[in-house]
């Protein structure tokens, strides 16, 4: 049995045609193509700011296969703001999105050592995302949950 701690964070910045891409705005006026009539590339903007601890414990009975179980808590501090022309050039969206809040989140996996060099992980994890839509004054659970996998090869 066995108990890691591992820390993250991460401080980025995006800059992109997101609500708006190339693509679409050379769709022209395909709605299947370009469903929001978008006139130029957006030049959107996302800024985040991550920190995260996890805490995850395991066992290893010496066989190929190693199960592992953990919680991990992040704190998040978000901002997107779009900067698009669509609606065949009707709508100019400045819109600023912007969350910030901690949130929880369990994560599950198993570790396949086919030699002793190569690892294959596989992990299922679920967030709690607790999300309030304005104008109304309640929030719902809105969890996020994914599979990942890794594979890694130890050099030495």
């Amino acid at each position: 049995t066995w108990l890691g701690l591992r820390g993250y964070g991460q401080i980025g910045k995006i800059e992109a045609d997101i609500t708006c891409s190339a693509e679409e705005v050379a769709a022209g006026n395909d709605i299947n193509q370009n469903p929001f009539l978008c006139v130029e590339p957006s030049q959107d903007e996302s800024r985040q700011k991550v920190i995260g601890l996890e805490v995850v414990a395991g066992y290893d009975s010496g066989g190929r296969f190693k199960p592992y179980a953990g919680v991990a808590v992040s704190y998040m501090d978000l901002e997107f703001r779009v900067n698009a022309l669509y609606g065949a050039g009707l709508i100019e969206d400045h819109a600023v999105q912007v969350t910030d809040g901690t949130t929880v989140a369990a994560l599950a996996g198993v570790t396949f050592a086919p030699s002793p060099r190569w690892r294959d992980t596989g992990e299922a994890f679920y967030s709690w995302l607790s999300i309030r839509r304005p104008p109304y004054t309640s929030s719902s659970n809105e969890g996020f949950f994914n599979v990942r996998f890794f594979v890694s090869y130890k050099v030495h």
